[in-house]
């Protein structure tokens, strides 16, 4: 055989041993970053339901402090002078709370 042949089969091996190493390094990565995703579907798996579970305390904190609201509400037509002021503390308080809350709960949903 020449020079010229065996050089060129050489160059060939070299290619194609190449190309393997090649492949198999980004074989490897996405095998790493399979597992890196895994990681990273568990992760906002729970962080999903940490988020939900607590935007339901928060929501129903609403509807309870709303339904109080409504109670007092309802009671100040046929109250005395005196107790209309205790309540009237009361729904301004009341009243300070839920608009707090839907606040926050506007800012925490724009996230």
């Amino acid at each position: 055989m020449s020079k010229k042949v065996t050089s060129q089969k050489k160059s060939r091996k070299t290619s194609e041993s190449k190309r393997k190493e090649y492949i198999e390094k980004l074989t490897e990565q996405l095998k790493k970053w399979d597992q890196e995703l895994a990681v990273f579907e568990k992760k906002s798996d729970k962080r999903i339901a940490e988020l939900k579970t607590n935007l339901t305390q928060k929501l129903a904190t609403i509807k309870q402090k709303q339904n109080e609201l409504k109670d007092k509400i309802n009671r100040v037509g046929g109250i005395s002078e005196d107790a209309y002021r205790k309540v009237k503390v009361d729904i301004e308080k009341l009243w300070k709370d839920i608009t707090k809350s839907f606040k926050g709960l506007r800012k925490e949903l724009k996230k």
